[in-house]
């Protein structure tokens, strides 16, 4: 999945943090975002913005948004983290302890994983509830898997049931 593609889904979502919706959090507006690869006829440019404005997602420090750039598994889950305000009530390390391959997990996006793992939005990879792998890229079924979880969580779903 492309953060394009990421930006397509999670902009279909009614749930926002509503301190990322109207203001920053020093109170100014937030600027609709523009990013030098992102043009207005580009297919995904309002579910850009409206990503950006509801914090979900950020462009980089360069200007762009990279719309096309694949993203891993962690890149979902430090954007559905950053949308929904989540704050893990663990210390990281305690949260990844069970993961085999928790060293791989880096600093910048240990304390979104261990929330999203608290809050039951992601789960060891399947096949292997012990391997988180990070850096794999993300497929479309993990993503919407994420967003089923994030619906869930936030109560516009209701779970379904195990068999």
């Amino acid at each position: 999945m492309t953060r394009a593609e990421l930006a397509a889904q999670l902009a279909q979502l009614t749930i926002t943090n509503s301190a990322h919706v109207s203001s920053s959090n020093t109170g100014q507006a937030i600027p609709n975002p523009s990013y030098r690869d992102v043009d207005p006829q580009h297919w995904a440019y309002r579910p850009i913005q409206s990503v950006v404005q509801t914090g979900y997602m950020t462009g980089y420090p360069d200007g762009s948004f990279r719309p096309d750039q694949p993203l891993t598994r962690l890149q979902v889950v430090v954007s559905l983290v950053r949308g929904l305000g989540l704050k893990g009530q663990s210390h990281a390390a305690q949260v990844l302890k069970p993961y085999e391959d928790r060293q791989n997990v880096p600093d910048w996006g240990a304390q979104a994983l261990a929330a999203a793992l608290e809050a039951g939005l992601v789960t060891g990879r399947p096949g292997s509830s012990s391997q988180l792998e990070p850096s794999a890229l993300a497929t479309r079924a993990e993503v919407m898997a994420m967003v089923h979880a994030v619906l869930v969580y936030t109560g516009e779903l209701k779970p379904i049931a195990q068999p």
